[in-house]
């Protein structure tokens, strides 16, 4: 094989290779496109029909929650995990705060910033059924909690590469990644024999 014919493969190979990551990161296939003629649908009103538009916006997002978030700031007040070995901050925070901003099933999903160069505050639309976690979290995975400082023997720092902490917090993007369904439910990797959860926990 030539220099040429080499050149023209490993360009192939890393087109493919592309294409396959914006497959799986395309959120169109996706509950979280929840434009009218999206999987979901569930925040659709009038003219407000695009998939970014839900969570992002190209201008005066609000840069302390996510990149060009688009979302109001939430007022929910939630009821945290707690136990004898672990605590969660007494305010849901970080990366969180913007999965919860649908997911307390008491903010619309319509609460948005911009909205084609307008603040839009009309047709409240919210989240149901399993999506909707509620503002009672001490029956879901703690979040806001560290890794290395839990005071439980059995977690550990995580060492797939698929699993993140932010500020050595676990948070929900810990093990979610919002973009890519891949592994349902939008989780960052296989959780074949609980591999995911495995990473963290020594039991």
């Amino acid at each position: 094989m030539n220099k040429v014919s080499k050149v023209v493969l490993l360009v192939g190979v890393v087109m493919l290779i592309m294409t396959g990551m914006a497959v799986a990161s395309d959120i169109s296939n996706t509950k979280h496109n929840l434009r009218s003629t999206g999987i979901n649908s569930a925040g659709t009103v009038g003219s407000l029909d695009e998939v970014c538009i839900y969570c992002h916006t190209p201008h005066g997002g609000n840069q302390a929650i996510a990149p060009l978030w688009n979302r109001l700031p939430g007022t929910t007040t939630f009821q945290v995990y707690t136990s004898a070995t672990m605590t969660q901050t007494a305010a849901v925070s970080g990366t969180s705060v913007a999965c919860m901003s649908c997911h307390d099933g008491v903010t619309s999903v319509n609460n948005l910033i911009n909205v084609q160069g307008v603040n839009y505050t009309t047709g409240n639309t919210y989240l149901t059924g399993i999506a909707a976690l509620g503002t009672d979290l001490r029956n879901d995975h703690p979040i806001g909690v560290s890794v290395t400082t839990s005071g439980d023997p059995d977690i550990k720092a995580p060492t797939l590469t698929e699993v993140r902490v932010f500020s050595n917090l676990v948070e929900c993007a810990s093990c979610h990644n919002v973009h890519d369904n891949t592994n349902t439910p939008f989780l960052r990797g296989s959780n074949a024999g609980s591999r995911l959860c495995l990473d963290c926990h020594s039991k």
